[in-house]
């Protein structure tokens, strides 16, 4: 396996993060933690809170951090709060937790299409906020992950985002929020279109006579070592693509298909309708 894909995770520690407390304990925050402890910071620095009882018993007993119903005992002397709720819960969780942050805190919001500015207006001053973009492969260490820092965020903090969000992959910082639409629809939404693409891929195999478990496979691992392809070399993706393009080949011929049925402008609009999509979302639509 080529070096991008192995887990690309540093050492975290309290001294590093400080106590982290997750409010939300699902899927992204339960990736994060494993990240952290995998990393090496000890499960007694981590906190979640949960309303779900069956959520609260698995993050205990698979990490062995602390879990609580009640969201303020999570945060309690906590000194990075990761808001990981859906965007719809988001407007009863900051008035519960804003009067309990008397002192500096670091939070983070991982919920989609919530702008910093809803943020920082419900929470007090002593809330240097942080928002980012996390994508599904952070489950598995693999992730690609983007910050943005609030107006009292400070340097230091961002880099303990970045040390926090290390344990589950890749991650990229951009002072712009509105960069964050368009980031969302392509890191964010991005892994569904190659999981469409796979299922293509499949399809096609079958249709040609491959047996599935084959075809899964060979799709699989074609997919992951043309990732690995373009981060490790660094070329563009055009460039690799006419290097496997021989006139009169196989390729040639399947390229073609692709594009008599316009694919690289499909998967383009896709991207800008989703980007479209994340900002109707912060407008509440």
């Amino acid at each position: 396996m080529t070096a991008v894909f192995e887990a690309r995770r540093r050492e975290a520690s309290v001294k590093e993060t400080g106590r982290i407390a997750f409010v939300g304990g699902g899927n992204m925050a339960e990736a994060l933690v494993r990240g952290l402890v995998t990393s090496g910071m000890k499960a007694e620095h981590i906190s979640v809170s949960d309303p779900a009882a069956t959520r609260r018993r698995i993050m205990a007993r698979r990490y062995g951090v602390r879990c609580y119903r009640d969201n303020l005992k999570a945060i309690e002397g906590a000194a990075v709060v990761v808001l990981a709720v859906k965007p719809q819960t988001m407007g009863a969780v900051l008035p519960e937790i804003g009067p309990a942050l008397e002192s500096p805190v670091v939070v983070v919001s991982i919920a989609a299409g919530v702008r910093l500015k809803q943020l920082e207006s419900a929470l007090p001053e002593v809330a240097r906020v942080v928002r980012v973009m996390p994508n599904t492969p952070c489950l598995i260490g693999r992730g690609a992950s983007v910050i943005c820092p609030g107006s009292r965020a400070r340097r230091t903090d961002v880099r303990r985002v970045e040390r926090l969000l290390a344990t589950v992959g890749k991650t990229f910082v951009v002072s712009d929020e509105r960069l964050m639409d368009p980031v969302t629809g392509l890191s964010g939404s991005g892994p569904a279109y190659v999981y469409l693409f796979a299922e293509a891929l499949i399809r096609g195999a079958k249709r040609a006579g491959l047996p599935e478990s084959l075809a899964r496979e060979l799709c699989y691992w074609t997919l992951a070592g043309a990732s690995a392809m373009l981060i490790e070399t660094g070329r563009d993706p055009a460039d690799l693509r006419r290097a496997v393009s021989s006139p009169g080949g196989t390729t040639v011929a399947g390229l073609a298909v692709l594009a008599a049925r316009d694919f690289t402008s499909a998967v383009a609009e896709a991207v800008v309708a989703a980007t479209k999509r994340s900002r109707e979302l912060a407008r509440g639509g």
